[in-house]
């Protein structure tokens, strides 16, 4: 007997973010001992069918919608005696295939993680067993059926991939694998493009001359502030999650990059300010010798060439490899 299962999902998380119906058709080989198979509606409805129960459903039940039975197969047909009232062929169940189609609509539940975000693959299962009253005579086969997804597989925020029986499926339960892969381009160019430009703008104020302190002040702080709008407002957006996201760890990792950036401007300031305060006596110095405090202007300047030429790009460097690495990984 084959039985053919259509099932309506609404996968979503507590955020509510996944509004979508996907369609998931599963056919599998449910065997019993039958002893024959009407094709007339009356007859239909005299077939004894086994229950299944849909596991992971979000509120317990499913609404079925309709059911159909037919006889793909007319082998072996015995004519009636000449005595039956209904003269009607009998086929023998063991030589005819009975096919039943059930269509379902339900939602069911997935738990989602958002650790990998906006570079999650989310792995969901629709999980289908026989009660356990049937067991001894019902039997699943789904390796000799297939599944089949029926819905577009391009959602809104998602595409529906690897749809299929998991591993161990068949028996007393059948479940059902796909993944969720998320739409990532237009998140990746509203929130990691306009960073990655943020950030280069912070590391240009490091060009700018010493004595501009007022352009470099001013730069380094619009940058800052603009990111962490942009970051505030991108956060309520997100999937509301306790756990800490990749994406908040790329905010984190720049906001700080900004927050020492305006740490060095200041302290570059200070030490060449200081420095003018000390020469404010006119010293006289013989022909060929510099002022006393160029050395240690020359100290300033070199910490300030070391920090925008090497130590910041090879601290970008090691994060983006790391980073990139960990997405790939996931």
């Amino acid at each position: 007997m084959n039985d053919r299962v259509e099932s309506h999902e609404d996968a979503q998380d507590s955020t509510r973010e996944i509004q979508m119906t996907p369609k998931i058709r599963a056919p599998f080989r449910q065997k019993q001992g039958t002893s024959r198979g009407g094709t007339r509606e009356d007859d239909a409805e005299r077939v004894w069918t086994p229950l299944t129960q849909l596991v992971n459903l979000e509120g317990g039940q499913a609404q079925l919608l309709d059911t159909t039975v037919e006889v793909t197969t007319a082998n072996n047909a015995t004519k009636p005696s000449l005595t039956s009232i209904e003269m009607d062929l009998i086929y023998p169940g063991t030589t005819n295939d009975l096919t039943i189609t059930r269509h379902y609509t339900g939602k069911f539940t997935c738990d989602f993680e958002l650790y990998a975000y906006p570079f999650d693959v989310q792995k969901c299962l629709v999980k289908l067993r026989l009660p356990q009253a049937h067991e001894s005579h019902v039997l699943l086969t789904p390796e000799e059926g297939q599944v089949l997804y029926l819905g577009a597989p391009t959602l809104t925020l998602y595409t529906v991939q690897n749809v299929r029986f998991t591993d161990g499926s068949g028996g007393s339960h059948v479940s059902v694998y796909f993944e969720l892969h998320r739409r990532k381009g237009v998140i990746v160019m509203s929130t990691f493009l306009p960073s990655i430009l943020l950030l280069m703008v912070s590391w240009a104020t490091l060009f700018v001359r010493l004595d501009a302190l007022n352009v470099r002040a001013m730069m380094s702080l619009t940058t800052l502030l603009v990111l962490y709008t942009f970051f505030s407002n991108l956060s309520r957006s997100l999937p509301s999650t306790a756990s800490i996201k990749l994406i908040d760890i790329w905010f984190f990792f720049i906001i700080f990059l900004l927050f020492a950036n305006i740490v060095i401007h200041i302290f570059v300031k200070v030490e060449t300010q200081r420095k003018a305060d000390k020469n404010q006596i006119t010293v006289v110095q013989p022909q060929g010798v510099g002022p006393l405090t160029k050395e240690k202007t020359h100290i300033s300047l070199r910490l300030m060439l070391l920090y925008r030429k090497v130590i910041l790009p090879v601290i970008i460097i090691i994060f983006s490899v790391v980073f990139w690495a960990t997405v790939f990984y996931h």
